[in-house]
Parts: C-alpha cells; structure tokens; sequence
C-alpha cells in the first residue's frame, strides 16, 4: 500500500479514477496498483507525479508498506 499517495490524495481530493485516466488504465487496475496487488510501472508512477503531485519526491509518493495483516 502507498500511505503516503493515498494520503495526499485524500488531501487534494484526488480519486484513484483520476489516477486511472492519467495513465490510460481502468479504475479496478489503478485500484490493483493502490493495494499493491498488482506493480505499477515506473513510467506510470512518474506519469502520476508530474501530473498531480509535482511538489513531492516520487520515491516519498510510492513508498511500499506492506500490509501488516499479510
């Protein structure tokens, strides 16, 4: 899971379907992306970050924390 995006998301009102059409994916693969059941692509998660979160380092966006429940 990306705490840290998903905590800016909720911050500037961002939906993980904005996320989506950012990259030209459905909003149930985005959603993959966000949990961490499936890997998002590098060139997407950079995609992401220009478009919506420019003032941040991408590596502190897409920081992974596993699920502690795993």
């Amino acid at each position: 899971m990306f705490k840290n995006l998903d905590a800016e998301m909720s911050r500037y009102d961002i939906q993980p379907k904005d996320l989506a059409e950012c990259i030209g994916v459905s909003e149930r693969t985005m959603r993959s992306y966000l949990t961490g059941t499936s890997r998002i692509a590098w060139e997407d998660a950079r995609k992401i970050k220009r478009k919506f979160f420019p003032q941040f380092e991408i590596e502190y966006l897409f920081y992974f924390v596993r699920d502690e429940a795993s």
